[in-house]
């Protein structure tokens, strides 16, 4: 009898096999072959031909394998019969919508559709299709109109240029023929002076043949002068000589000089104050003499001063004088005065008037003559001398007199006051055509050959006639072109359109004992490439990393500690409150292949007081947390379990694009300097070369595996800059340094974004300062809702232009208001700007309006005509408007312009609707200006 230990069965498990196909396919149940008595498995004891029959069951139903045309050549033939190509290639597709391309190997059992179909080739007629011509090379002078020419036929589609009628390609004609506008002057004026140095005047126009004047930017540069200097004769005025020696050796006498008028008639300067030709010269005392003369004098004796003897003689006393006061008049006749007083010429003292001669007393009183009583009368000013846009006018200006009202000599009047303006500039109701316009260079080449690129082209104002002279944007009305535009959007071949699922772990947990062995956790979870979390089902096949670990270190455990060191270690433990605080890590940085994983590390502080905190943890320095709980957790990590880059599931097809790959590589060029020295902003780039091993030279990058490619970008020098970081860090470090003395409101040097910028820390006080950034006193910040509103708001009268005279009614308009900012709130960390902030701004009329904004009621008119205004001016503050800072249009019928200019570091716009604003979109941000 056979023993049962030797007998063999097939037999049935719960597994199944393999799908046939990747899409719609079959499996199988598994049988195995087994040891009759111990139901252990034996491969090869079985007969195979006995095996029984296998279940099977549908399996990847999800999706279906088929043949795909994604394209088709033009037909071969113009007319007529002819062929045309398709692509065909395999797709797996999961629904109507949603397709990926795979190896045409998983379509083989499929009929495939012919490479090459016969086509119909529509007869049509060849005709050349033309641009719009360009604006005229002048606008004067004969200049040419320029047009491109394609061949095309019936249906637009290009043809070759052989099959149109060459005779009929006319790309360019003449234009502006009209004689150019020229300079014309008109007479001089008189001299502005009669006398000395003055100007001459003339009106200087420019005209067109037939007499119409435009406005001078159609003359060009070369304008005939407008003033010149003109020479009269000297003007009267008194001239001095030296002055002689004094008339006495000792004691008080006179010099004298000579005083003279400059011009024959001397009459001429008796409106102007003559100069002293006498004055007072004081030298040594004179000697005392002893004779029968008689003399004043002091006798001191050991007792000190005693008697005095007068003896009756006056040769040593004379009269004194001291200026004489201004005219009691400030024209025509008045009075002056001045005090006298008799000296002695030895002691230089008043005495007794009675010791002078009274014969030779001096004049206390005098009549005295101002200049004549005169005055500027300014006549009505003329008409404007431009048809339209600026020009000259001018009014007669004349210096009469007060008294009578007749001419006199403009001299009289230059003394007492300036002469009032005689000419100035003025401007035309009528509008001038426009004299410059937008003129558009070639785009350039995309900075992308796929994945989405820009490419730019040059826009600048020039004029209308042709020449390179740029104009600042502001002379162009007309809105400005686009400088920049998406190019090469189609996805880069290479890329993977799949979705990548890894297992993501956490940073591990502290070890759950102080001492002995213990345990460490950590969170697993199953993750795709956007960073959704998904079941765990989803990650069958991975490797799951472990969320469980011993502790790394082992410390013994010591005796129990007594109740006042347990005490001291709680205590220990309630002072430090600081720890580490970090955020979920990021989806890999690629989809496939070595990558990196990045999270938020900040230093946070427990909330020791509820009331201030909400229980909640708040933001600390970095420092205080190195000090309580070490070296921060790492913030970047590489991907765990990444997926190899392959794009078919055959084994067959993954050879071959290995191979094909391993012809080619990626070649990474060193990183660049990093752009800050510190702060979260700091950034490296490099180039990445697609390289061709075998022959050792670049290549394209479509060669190249596009999911494969190293980082051109990365963080670096994340470390935290020195230096005040806030108004609040200005307060806690000069109280820790003064002690006593709280830091006034003023600036301060913070450092913002590794870079040193000015902010003003206002509230210091307070204890809870706050940032304002200082605008400069030379520039324009401003916002501005118009108050005028239309009467017609579908017109748009003066092309936009504001004028005072406009054809407005009189309804306020409600929000109206002028605001002008000499500093605007920061917030230091975010760099957005408090823009309805109007502590440091002054309201000129109406109510406040917000920083950047603008707007007005005034037009619907569908081509725009906006008069709101604001103005941003941010130079030498050491920032900038952010490029990613975008205005949007808030209201009806709204339309603005923006003009920023120096690397955004200014920024005009002009806003409205009816009604309509332009505001800032999601705020306005900041950043600072580079080096």
């Amino acid at each position: 009898m056979r023993d049962e230990r030797d007998v063999y069965v097939w037999a049935l498990t719960d597994e199944w096999g393999q799908c046939d196909k990747i899409c719609s396919g079959e499996q199988s149940k598994i049988y195995v072959c087994v040891r009759k008595e111990t139901g252990e498995e034996a491969r090869g004891y079985c007969n195979e031909y006995d095996a029984p029959r296998t279940k099977k069951q549908p399996c990847n139903l999800h999706c279906t394998i088929k043949w795909k045309i994604v394209s088709q050549s033009e037909c071969s033939a113009q007319c007529g019969p002819g062929t045309r190509t398709q692509s065909v290639v395999c797709v797996q597709e999961y629904d109507k919508r949603t397709s990926s391309q795979i190896s045409d190997t998983m379509c083989s059992h499929l009929p495939k559709p012919a490479n090459t179909i016969p086509c119909d080739g529509k007869c049509l007629e060849s005709k050349w299709s033309f641009t719009e011509w360009t604006p005229c090379s002048k606008t004067c002078g004969s200049g040419v109109q320029y047009r491109e020419a394609h061949c095309v036929n019936d249906n637009g589609e290009p043809r070759d240029e052989t099959s149109c009628n060459d005779s009929e390609k006319i790309i360019t004609r003449v234009c502006g023929t009209d004689k150019c506008p020229q300079w014309s002057a008109g007479e001089w004026s008189s001299c502005s002076v009669t006398c000395g140095e003055g100007q001459i005047e003339r009106s200087v126009w420019c005209r067109m043949d037939n007499g119409r004047v435009l406005a001078p930017e159609y003359c060009g540069s070369n304008m005939p002068a407008t003033k010149e200097t003109c020479s009269m004769n000297p003007c009267p005025a008194w001239t001095t000589g030296l002055w002689s020696q004094c008339s006495v050796t000792c004691g008080i006498g006179i010099v004298r000089r000579m005083v003279r008028c400059n011009v024959p008639d001397e009459s001429a300067c008796a409106l102007i104050a003559k100069p002293l030709e006498e004055e007072k010269c004081i030298l040594h005392p004179c000697p005392a003499a002893v004779d029968d003369e008689i003399y004043e004098n002091e006798i001191i004796s050991n007792g000190g001063v005693h008697d005095t003897k007068f003896i009756q003689s006056n040769k040593f006393y004379t009269w004194r004088t001291d200026h004489w006061s201004s005219c009691s008049a400030s024209c025509g006749n008045g009075y002056r005065r001045r005090t006298i007083d008799c000296i002695n010429t030895i002691s230089a003292k008043p005495v007794s008037w009675n010791l002078c001669k009274a014969k030779n007393q001096p004049k206390r009183v005098e009549v005295c003559i101002a200049p004549m009583c005169v005055t500027w009368r300014a006549d009505e000013w003329k008409e404007c001398s431009a048809e339209c846009g600026k020009g000259f006018e001018e009014r007669e200006v004349t210096c009469v007199s007060s008294v009578s009202g007749k001419l006199v000599d403009e001299t009289h009047c230059v003394v007492h006051k300036e002469k009032p303006e005689a000419r100035r500039l003025c401007e035309s109701h009528k509008s001038c055509k426009p004299v410059s316009t937008w003129r558009t260079g070639p785009w350039g080449e995309c900075s992308e050959v796929c994945g989405g690129g820009i490419k730019e082209r040059k826009v600048v104002c020039q004029p209308f006639d042709g020449t390179r002279e740029l104009f600042d944007e502001e002379m162009c009305v007309d809105p400005k072109p686009s400088s920049s535009i998406p190019c090469n959007e189609h996805p880069c071949k290479g890329q993977p359109s799949y979705v990548t699922i890894v297992w993501n772990f956490g940073e591990w947990s502290k070890c759950n004992v102080t001492c002995g062995k213990g345990h460490q956790h950590r969170l697993v979870q199953c993750q795709n490439n956007d960073g959704s979390i998904l079941a765990a089902e989803q990650c069958d096949g991975l490797e799951k990393p472990a969320s469980v670990q011993p502790c790394r270190t082992f410390v013994p455990c010591a005796k129990p500690p007594t109740a006042a060191a347990s005490t001291t270690t709680t205590t220990t433990a309630a002072t430090a409150p600081y720890r580490w605080k970090t955020s979920q890590w990021s989806a890999c940085s690629v989809t496939c292949g070595p990558g990196v994983q990045n999270r938020r590390v900040s230093c946070r502080r427990h909330g020791a007081d509820p009331l201030q905190q909400g229980g909640r943890d708040a933001v600390a320095d970095d420092r205080r947390c190195e000090l309580a709980a070490g070296r921060p957790p790492a913030a970047q990590r590489p991907c765990a379990q990444q997926r190899p880059c392959v794009s078919a599931t055959s084994v067959a097809a993954t050879a071959a694009a290995t191979t094909a790959v391993d012809d080619y590589g990626w070649l990474p060029d060193e990183w660049r300097e990093c752009s800050h020295t510190c702060g979260k902003k700091g950034r490296q780039t490099r180039r990445v070369f697609c390289f061709h091993r075998a022959a050792a030279k670049k290549v394209r990058r479509k060669h190249c595996d596009w999911a494969a490619r190293p980082p051109r970008k990365r963080k670096c020098n994340q470390r935290r800059c020195a230096g005040y970081a806030s108004c609040a860090d200005v307060l806690q470090k000069q109280l820790s340094q003064a002690k006593s003395a709280v830091p006034e409101d003023r600036d301060y040097v913070i450092n913002v974004l590794g870079r040193n910028v000015s902010v003003y820390c206002h509230g210091m006080r307070s204890g809870n300062p706050v940032e304002y950034l200082t605008l400069s006193k030379d520039t324009e910040n401003y916002s501005e809702i118009y108050e005028q509103r239309l009467k017609e708001p579908s017109t748009c009268p003066f092309n936009g232009e504001r004028r005072a005279n406009c054809p407005c009614d009189n309804v306020p308009v409600p929000s109206a208001g002028l605001t002008v900012f000499t500093k605007i709130r920061l917030n230091i960390t975010s760099l957005k700007v408090d823009s309805k902030d109007y502590t440091f701004s002054k309201q000129i009329k109406g109510k406040p309006v917000p920083f950047g904004e603008a707007g007005d009621c005034y037009s619907n008119s569908k081509r725009g005509c906006p008069q709101g205004r604001f103005n941003i001016d941010l130079s030498g503050t050491g920032m900038r408007i952010s490029h990613d800072t975008t205005w949007v249009g808030k209201g009806s019928n709204t339309s603005f312009w923006m003009n920023k200019i120096e690397d955004n570091t200014k920024i005009a716009g002009r806003c409205g609707g009816y009604c309509g604003t332009c505001v800032p979109f999601q705020g306005l941000i900041l950043d600072v200006v580079t080096p």
